[in-house]
Formats: C-alpha cells, sequence, structure tokens
C-alpha cells in the first residue's frame, strides 16, 4: 500500500509539474509567480516522492534495478537543479534571459514527458526496442518544441 501511495504522489506531481511548466513557458512577470511555484512545488514532490519509492522498494530490487533507479535518482537531482536555474533565471533578468529560461525549465519538461512516454510504453507491455525508440523520440519532439519557443522568443524581443 505505501509503494501504491507514493508511486500515485509522484505521477500526480509530475502530471502537475508538466502541464504548470507548459503554461510558464512563457516566462511569468515575477519569479514570486503563483504558477511557477506550483510547478516547483510538484516538481520538489515528484523528486522526493520517487526518492521515498526507491528507498521504500531498495531491498526488494535486484542490482540492474539498483542501478537503473540509482541513476534515475541522479537525473532527477540534475533535472530539480535545472528547475531551480529557471528560476534563478527568473528572478535575475539579466540580458538574454528568456533564452536560458526556457533552456532549463525546458530540459525539465522534456524529462517528465520522456518519462510519461517510457513508463507509457513499459505499461501497454512493448518489447524494449520499442520503449527505447519512445525515450529517443520523447527527447526529439522535446528538443525540437523548445527550439520553436525559443525561436519565437528571439523574434519578440527583435521585433520589440
Amino acid at each position: 500500500m505505501v509503494h501504491l501511495v507514493l508511486i500515485v504522489g509522484h505521477a500526480l506531481c509530475g502530471v502537475v509539474a508538466f502541464v504548470v511548466g507548459c503554461c510558464i513557458l512563457r516566462p511569468p512577470s515575477t519569479h514570486r509567480s503563483p504558477l511557477f511555484l506550483t510547478y516547483a512545488i510538484s516538481l520538489a514532490g515528484l523528486l522526493l516522492l520517487m526518492f521515498a519509492v526507491v528507498a521504500w522498494d531498495w531491498a526488494l530490487l535486484v542490482t540492474g534495478q539498483r542501478i537503473t533507479f540509482s541513476l534515475l535518482c541522479v537525473l532527477g537531482l540534475y533535472t530539480g537543479w535545472r528547475g531551480l536555474q529557471a528560476h534563478r533565471e527568473l528572478a535575475q533578468r539579466h540580458p538574454e534571459w528568456q533564452v536560458r529560461y526556457i533552456d532549463h525549465l525546458g530540459f525539465t519538461l522534456i524529462s517528465l514527458f520522456d518519462g510519461f512516454t517510457i513508463v507509457a510504453a513499459i505499461d501497454l507491455g512493448a518489447p524494449l526496442a520499442v520503449v527505447l525508440v519512445a525515450g529517443v523520440a520523447g527527447v526529439a519532439a522535446g528538443i525540437a518544441a523548445m527550439n520553436v519557443v525559443k525561436s519565437r522568443v528571439r523574434r519578440a524581443a527583435v521585433n520589440a
């Protein structure tokens, strides 16, 4: 039961972080934005719950799973750091801050989206090759989407 609660909480936080993160791709007017705060709290919740579920299950995991989940936790820490960097860019607003903000926020969104696509492929019983293709396709789609957003920001800055 504890495992299920941790997983459901992790997934809910991930969905909230992704949806709200998409809403703040157009940067809020302040780093104290309620939407950015919601994004940050849900991203932190996702990470804390991921660490909790890995710790809860650790004794049941075989070596390969332990390595995989350890690497996912490292990726989670880096993703959280990128979320903090997005906040820093939003707060400091140095020249061309918007592109850096989108880079940081975009990394977190791509990570979340990729997690969704990989988990969906696994849950659907897809073979490993399909799971890998889904993961790579998720990253490629995310990078393409972030490049579109960044080009719009650059055009808006030139036209301003």
